[in-house]
């Protein structure tokens, strides 16, 4: 809905911290996705396949074997715009993926996909998948035209501590 009034969305999850600060190198960045639509940030060291289930597919325009060699990308830090090829290739397709709950959460998913062994399939990453398979197929697998150099940002889950707990006085508080 957003990139029906702005030109584009930089979706950052909370978890993410960035660690260039030189802003030279992030105007790189936004050019590249003024040029592709899509520039994605979190590297995870897997393949789409390994975390994707196999019935996703069956609602996505692409080839699962063309997956098994194209790492998967997080879904925490994602920079879209607003451009025909993005809205019909990515957002059309995971719109509607999103809509139809065998396409997002496939019957027999397992989502922590750490204790499954590299030829069990059935691990899935929901959103990041969806995401992964139509922008990688969009871009014709060419990592450079969607894909911000490693250690451009730190992903920080489960870090609690960072930011100190604040209350509430309830003291001065009438019933």
């Amino acid at each position: 809905e957003m990139l029906h009034e702005l030109e584009a969305i930089f979706w950052i999850d909370a978890s993410i911290r960035p660690r260039v600060t030189n802003l030279s190198r992030w105007t790189e960045v936004f050019d590249v996705a003024r040029t592709s639509g899509v520039v994605q940030f979190d590297h995870t060291g897997h393949n789409i396949y390994h975390c994707t289930h196999p019935a996703m597919f069956s609602y996505l325009p692409a080839d699962p074997e063309s997956t098994k060699n194209t790492e998967m990308l997080g879904a925490g830090a994602i920079l879209i715009y607003r451009t025909e090829k993005v809205y019909w290739e990515i957002v059309h397709w995971h719109y509607l993926c999103g809509l139809t709950p065998d396409c997002l959460t496939p019957p027999g998913h397992i989502s922590n996909c750490d204790k499954v062994t590299p030829n069990v399939t059935f691990c899935h990453r929901y959103d990041q998948s969806s995401l992964d398979i139509l922008v990688t197929n969009s871009l014709s697998h060419n990592r450079t035209l969607y894909t911000a150099p490693e250690n451009f940002i730190l992903v920080q889950r489960y870090v609690t501590s960072n930011f100190p707990l604040k209350k509430c006085n309830t003291d001065n508080m009438s019933a």
